[in-house]
């Protein structure tokens, strides 16, 4: 009996891929940053906006999307340009909230420079810059895939 428990052990807590229910986990990654743009809680500024995230020299432009009536919900628009980012514009109890989520880019390298502006009919609302430090998480196991990468944002 006791000759098993080293193998049950090593089944239990293995490689890291390996537990008591079989293979790796199927948790996605989630976006890479999360940029939370400031100053715009009133939606009437929004009306006919666009965005441009830009890191370093590669960037995303589109249109800011309409606010959804319902509180808690947001309107996801997709930008084009250099990398994969989405602006999401989210109904809240004072007004609203406006998020661009990166969900992929090449060459993320520590101290990435973020900037974001947002116009309409030929003025800057706001414009801000932030500096990237990232991490890469393993979610499902440090031996079951490439992990994932997140970003922390620091305000410049």
């Amino acid at each position: 009996m006791w000759k098993l428990a080293p193998l049950a052990l090593y089944v239990l807590a293995g490689p890291s891929c390996i537990g008591p229910f079989g293979g790796c986990t199927l948790i996605g990654c989630g976006p890479i940053a999360s940029v939370d743009i400031p100053d715009l809680t009133d939606e009437s500024q929004l009306s006919g906006a666009t965005i441009e995230l830009c890191i370093e020299q590669r960037c995303v432009t589109g249109v800011v999307p309409a606010a959804p009536d319902m509180v808690g919900s947001g309107q996801y628009q997709p930008l084009s340009g250099d990398f994969l980012a989405d602006v999401i514009v989210w109904r809240t109890e004072s007004g609203v909230r406006v998020v661009v989520e990166l969900s992929h880019a090449d060459a993320l390298e520590n101290g990435d420079v973020y900037s974001a502006t947002i116009s309409a009919n030929g003025t800057t609302l706001t414009a801000h810059t932030w500096t990237a430090r990232y991490e890469r998480t393993y979610p499902n196991g440090r031996g079951c895939d490439d992990g994932c990468v997140q970003a922390t944002l620091t305000a410049q």
